[in-house]
């Protein structure tokens, strides 16, 4: 059996493997709680504020492709909005189901680079996009972890994200440094075949290219921020919708933590997994075990129903090249981007 072969399966045993655990935590939560109090709290729903959690989806994808739009529109490349906006939503509803070495951001720069036929821009937009998202959201998990008092303290979760926090900063800073460049100026000329060093020599250009850019970057971040600041706001309109009241600053410690859990990828769309963290924090706060379940299934809900419609868009819009093109390995995304 060839290494192919062997790395198809492994990827197949883990995907089987994050089912699993999906459904292994959703079942045991949904054992939990109370059915009959649960049904009584869905039926007295405000869905004015269930409309209003849908809209702050929307935002949510407005201010995403807003922030990518400024990065790529600084580098000369002018896509629309619209456009752009439905490359997000495309993306968004193949990633919850193309395996786990094909992303989201991956089909995302299939169909930029499609828009635009500029791949280095395409590819280091996407990657400069994705590392002030991360910024934004350790900033605001720090913030929130500075506040939490006693509540977290037996985790030592602020430990864990204040070291990955500092340690990608000092990642940036070593980046862009002179001796830096000589180092990678010498590896690429002893290992230009080493696709570790292609890639790291790639993220290092497209850091250097937008540095240029100091005033980009900053509203970048501020619009990162806001995503963010959004997003806590989506969840406490679900809250709202069920009637349930608890201090508005828990949200705000707890929610971009639950943001940061999501990025381990041990579940199928983050189902079960959004779930159990939720539960988890917000009951140590004092909220019921059956309103922690119903905010997080709904929650899950409108997050994924708004993903899956991201599938019109690909049936409207689709271009003459599939996604079965990517599949294949006929359109390949990280080859190292010439700036």
């Amino acid at each position: 059996m060839n290494k192919t072969a062997k790395k198809t399966i492994a990827q197949k045993l883990f995907y089987v493997l994050k089912i699993l655990i999906s459904i292994s935590l959703l079942t045991y939560l949904l054992l939990q709680i109370d059915w009959e109090k649960s049904f009584n709290t869905i039926r007295n729903a405000n869905f004015i504020w269930l409309a209003v959690a849908i809209l702050f989806s929307l935002l949510d994808m407005m201010l995403l492709t807003y922030k990518w739009n400024l990065l790529l529109k600084v580098r000369g490349m002018f896509v629309s909005f619209w456009r752009l906006f439905t490359i997000n939503m495309i993306g968004g509803f193949w990633g919850l189901f193309l395996p786990s070495s094909l992303s989201t951001d991956v089909v995302r720069g299939y169909y930029l680079i499609k828009s635009s036929s500029d791949k280095a821009i395409s590819i280091t937009s996407i990657f400069v996009d994705r590392l002030f998202a991360m910024f934004a959201l350790f900033a605001f998990v720090g913030t929130g972890l500075f506040f939490s008092g006693d509540i977290l303290k037996d985790l030592h979760i602020g430990f864990y994200i204040i070291g990955f926090f500092v340690l990608s900063a000092i990642g940036v800073i070593v980046l862009n440094s002179n001796k830096f460049s000589r180092l990678m100026q010498n590896f690429d000329e002893r290992f230009s075949n080493n696709n570790l060093v292609n890639k790291v020599i790639k993220l290092r250009s497209a850091l250097i290219e937008y540095s240029k850019y100091p005033s980009t970057l900053l509203y970048s971040f501020v619009v990162s921020l806001a995503i963010q600041l959004e997003r806590v706001f989506w969840y406490i309109a679900i809250a709202w919708a069920f009637g349930v009241e608890i201090p508005i600053v828990y949200y705000f410690i707890f929610c971009p933590l639950i943001i940061v859990i999501l990025m381990i990828p041990v579940s199928i769309g983050g189902l079960g997994v959004r779930e159990g963290a939720f539960v988890a924090l917000f009951t140590l706060v004092g909220m019921k075990m059956d309103d922690a379940v119903i905010i997080s299934f709904t929650s899950s809900l409108i997050a994924n129903l708004f993903t899956i419609s991201g599938g019109l868009f690909y049936l409207i819009y689709k271009s003459d090249h599939k996604i079965e093109d990517i599949k294949s390995g006929e359109i390949k995304l990280d080859e190292p981007a010439q700036i």
